[in-house]
């Protein structure tokens, strides 16, 4: 109706398109307007907080790069399920916003549980290897007992007949799924692995909290 509209311009009055339909688009096209500018937020944010909590730079670009991933497989799962397969439906426009920001909450939950602890055995004199596997074998059954009730929980959301809610909780309960076995047990260790005492790289310096202040100076004195 609008293009309509658009293509024949009334000179002696204006008009207007109401209804449904026409309040379905504004809300649509108002969201993906300001996507963008919610995914920046919540990267930038995340980054800062993850800098001063990890005292490093790539363990940060890592988590985003790692929970962008599962937030895209997330995704995809729900294209394939409810857009492409037998549903037939397309996809709640709230549904990617909502999801990205949950999944962003609890996927950085687990990152600083872990991470901190690996942190904490290498502040103890502990080398990064052994730090990263101790780190993530004291952490894994909190984890994963943690990712097992999400699931149950948001499992439980998908069987929900409101479309949105179905979507939502299919979405976060496959996208914990891939978090807490393929991120967290495989990808996380094997990628910290790799990078070694790189994980600890921070070029610039900062305040350091009290209760870690101690543990900080005596590693400057070691090296």
């Amino acid at each position: 109706m609008r293009n309509l509209l658009k293509e024949n311009p009334t000179k002696n009055f204006e008009s207007y398109v109401g209804g449904q339909s026409a309040i379905g688009v504004d809300f649509d096209q108002r969201i993906f307007n300001n996507l963008p500018m919610i995914i920046v937020t919540v990267f930038v944010i995340s980054f800062v907080v993850l800098i001063v909590s990890f005292r490093s730079i790539l363990l940060p670009v890592k988590a985003l790069v790692l929970n962008s991933l599962v937030t895209l497989a997330s995704m995809g799962m729900l294209v394939a399920v409810f857009q492409q397969g037998n549903f037939r439906e397309a996809i709640n426009s709230i549904t990617p916003v909502v999801l990205f920001a949950v999944l962003f909450g609890l996927s950085m939950d687990y990152e600083v549980l872990i991470i901190n602890r690996i942190r904490e055995l290498k502040d103890e004199g502990i080398p990064t290897i052994e730090s990263i596997v101790k780190g993530i074998s004291e952490t894994a059954g909190l984890v994963n007992g943690a990712a097992a009730i999400m699931i149950a929980v948001f499992g439980a959301f998908a069987m929900v007949k409101v479309q949105v809610v179905k979507e939502l909780g299919f979405g976060l309960a496959i996208a914990i799924l891939l978090d807490a076995t393929v991120i967290r047990s495989v990808l996380v260790p094997a990628i910290m692995r790799v990078l070694g005492e790189a994980n600890w790289w921070l070029p610039f310096r900062f305040a350091v909290p009290i209760n870690n202040r101690k543990n900080v100076e005596t590693e400057e004195g070691l090296s």
